[in-house]
């Protein structure tokens, strides 16, 4: 009888052990089948909603006697004057470069889309026109000299004081009376 009974207990342990693996390797594909489904969600959300690249800022500078030819992706040529520095930030949405020092801007016209040029404590924006723009921070003024089209001229912080520029005229921005004058250029 003891025999018998040891018999069913091991019969009985070896079943425990038989149904243990199988459930441990239910459990395996139970898992299998959860890191399947996470990883095909994390796939189709980054295909669905891909990740913004970040906007590339790139700098050009020119030292004494040098000057540098530009052409933005949008087709907008930029003449850098000798010991300038133009930084723009390479986006889809906007078009805005930062001058310190002397540039010829022709820029390419998309009506949708304006071109703006911070230089100094002043902003210009631009649909589609060829001008110059002077801003060299030890002087007492910025310029802009307009060849071709229009633009707005403007203190940076405060825009109440813009003049629009047509083709032929000047604008001036004296730094200490914050003031903008607009003038004929003699050609």
């Amino acid at each position: 009888a003891w025999e018998k009974l040891e018999q069913r207990l091991a019969v009985t342990k070896d079943s425990k052990a038989t149904s243990a693996k199988i459930i441990g390797l239910s459990n395996f594909k139970r898992l299998l089948q959860v890191a399947a489904i996470f990883l095909m969600v994390a796939i189709g959300s980054l295909l669905l909603f891909p990740k913004k690249q970040t906007p590339e800022l790139l700098t050009y500078q020119t030292g004494d006697e040098e000057i540098l030819e530009l052409l933005l992706p949008d087709s907008s040529r930029i003449i850098l004057n000798q010991n300038s520095l133009l930084t723009y930030l390479q986006e889809d949405e906007k078009r805005k470069v930062s001058l310190r020092g002397e540039a010829w801007f022709n820029v390419q016209h998309l009506a949708d889309l304006p071109f703006e040029i911070q230089s100094g404590a002043t902003k210009t924006v631009v649909l589609g026109t060829a001008f110059n723009v002077r801003a060299y921070p030890q002087e007492g003024k910025i310029e802009v000299s307009v060849a071709r089209g229009k633009v707005a001229f403007s203190e940076k912080e405060n825009l109440a004081n813009t003049t629009l520029l047509p083709a032929g005229t000047e604008g001036i921005f004296y730094k200490n009376e914050k003031k903008v004058v607009k003038e004929n250029r003699e050609n």
